[in-house]
């Protein structure tokens, strides 16, 4: 159901179960172009072992824990 003045519509009422469905792919295409964005980024990638010390250095200091 379109809304308007004038012939030209403004606002569109639809069921729950269509805009769900809408914001499920609006979601997944703003996943897709961050992803794209932040791969054309010229930085370089962490290997599997940086990352994981990355992550268990953060868990520390966010527990307030020394880092090994």
């Amino acid at each position: 159901m379109f809304f308007g003045s004038h012939r030209r519509p403004q606002a569109v009422l639809v069921p729950i179960a269509v805009w769900e469905k809408l914001l499920e792919h609006a979601e997944d295409e703003l996943d897709v172009d961050l992803g794209r964005r932040r791969l054309a980024e010229d930085r370089p990638w962490l290997s599997q072992d940086e990352l994981e010390a990355a992550l268990q250095r953060a868990s520390a200091e966010a527990s307030g824990q020394k880092p090994a």
